[in-house]
């Protein structure tokens, strides 16, 4: 009976799982995202579009941003 049940439940997470795999990842970064939010914090990227401009180069920086009143600050 053991046996049955666990393939039973085998087969039901492998179902939900090929259908539902891509949420989890998404829910966490969300999740992740909210408390940077209350911390004051953002996940950005930037780049000049044309030439260094004030330090930042035309490739892309990716990282987290400290948002105070007035400043941006971006960390990679």
């Amino acid at each position: 009976m053991g046996f049955l049940l666990h393939l039973l439940f085998e087969e039901l997470f492998g179902f939900l799982a090929e259908f539902f795999w891509w949420l989890i990842p998404n829910e966490i970064e969300r999740r992740n995202d909210r408390k940077r939010c209350l911390d004051g914090e953002v996940r950005c990227a930037l780049r000049a579009v044309r030439e260094r401009v004030l330090n930042i180069d035309t490739e892309w920086s990716v990282g987290i941003a400290t948002v105070s009143p007035g400043m941006v600050s971006l960390t990679t």
